[in-house]
């Protein structure tokens, strides 16, 4: 019997002790946070420059971030240098963010694509955004409130569909999504640096895997409420006059619909803002039900006149649908179809209907 219990007990501390084999102390350990990809041209070749931020743990409940930059000639030929300066064990699938230098996007990011689909450590729910500084600069901003810039860089994006009508989707899913599915174009959050804090400062605009031009905020909006749906932000009405207007924060719903007209597309695009008035410096009484009524038209006047413009000059100026309405022609016509072209998209007709409903005025009306 003691024989018996001795060979149990063996066998007990044996596997005890083997869970802890190939294994490391959190000391030891660092955690992959955030990756930066960037380009670094010396006039004669162009070298890839990718950048890891890894949490650490430095005892006594500290966490400290590091952030390590390496050159390379592939993707992971740049992680071979990032490992061979880090003191850690690397631990990859945590990643919050992806973040790609404008030089780099310009010059293609077909590989980086490639790699979030084969490779499975890839975080499949991390965000990627473009930057306007390279991804290595904006990793080794001090983090304000954070432990990380990784952290901090992805809350922005993480609350970004708060404001300006910004989409949900920009995980690696989303933009193998864009990439792949027919008749669709990559668009992303395009960051910038602004008193050693990142921020949004409009949108990345793609066609395939290279990155063709960035616009501002305002123009963003605009992008954003005709392709996007269920985002929130704030929309103006501006009178002639000081400091007179209209202004309401509005939840979007977009339809789309499309069909022929000979041998050109037709899209119809109906977007409904419903949402609340925060400002009224136009009327100084209380608003009646008819008043509201005009108010609501006022809104739509303006924003069809500049849903209208934006369209139009996307058609004209690149031909490249970052609408993302290419994709209900292929939908509904078959993807042997050649209504997936980006010709038959510059010569499409897009007919935009907008509805305004405001449901509260932050006040009675009569």
């Amino acid at each position: 019997m003691k024989r018996v219990v001795r060979l149990c007990f063996i066998i007990l501390i044996s596997l005890i002790t083997s869970g802890c084999y190939d294994r490391y102390p959190q000391e030891k350990l660092g955690i992959v946070v955030g990756m930066g990809y960037d380009l670094e041209n010396d006039g004669i070749m162009a070298m890839y420059k990718d950048t890891s931020e890894t949490f650490t743990f430095r005892g006594q409940q500290q966490i400290q971030h590091e952030v390590v930059t390496g050159p390379g000639k592939s993707i992971y030929s740049t992680r071979d240098n990032l490992q061979s300066k880090f003191s850690r064990k690397w631990i990859i699938g945590s990643e919050l963010m992806y973040l790609v230098g404008k030089e780099r996007a310009d010059y293609g990011i077909n590989d980086l694509i490639d790699s979030m689909m084969r490779d499975v450590d890839r975080r499949r729910v991390a965000l990627v955004a473009i930057c306007r500084q390279p991804a290595e600069q904006l990793f080794q901003l001090q983090p304000k409130g954070y432990s990380t810039m990784a952290e901090d860089i992805y809350g922005t994006l993480k609350f970004a569909w708060q404001e300006s009508f910004f989409s949900k989707d920009v995980s690696t899913s989303d933009v193998l999504q864009m990439y792949h599915q027919e008749g669709r174009e990559i668009v992303l959050p395009y960051l910038d640096i602004d008193k050693d804090r990142p921020k949004i400062a409009g949108l990345a605009l793609f066609d395939a895997d290279k990155m063709i031009t960035t616009v501002d905020l305002g123009e963003a909006k605009l992008i954003n409420l005709l392709r996007n749906s269920k985002t929130n932000g704030h929309l103006s009405v501006n009178f002639p006059g000081k400091n007179n207007y209209y202004e309401g924060y509005f939840k979007t719903k977009r339809k789309v619909k499309v069909s022929k007209e000979g041998d050109k597309l037709k899209y119809s695009i109906y977007i409904t803002l419903r949402g609340d008035l925060k400002v009224n410096t136009i009327i100084n009484k209380v608003i009646t039900k008819k008043e509201v009524k005009e108010m609501e038209k006022s809104f739509v006047k303006s924003i069809k006149k500049d849903l209208e413009e934006e369209a139009k000059k996307i058609q004209q100026e690149y031909g490249v649908d970052w609408l993302d309405l290419t994709k209900y022609a292929v939908a509904k016509y078959g993807r042997l179809s050649t209504y997936s072209s980006d010709e038959m998209f510059k010569n499409a007709q897009i007919d935009v209907n907008v509805n305004v409903k405001i449901d509260s005025i932050g006040g009675k009306a009569e």
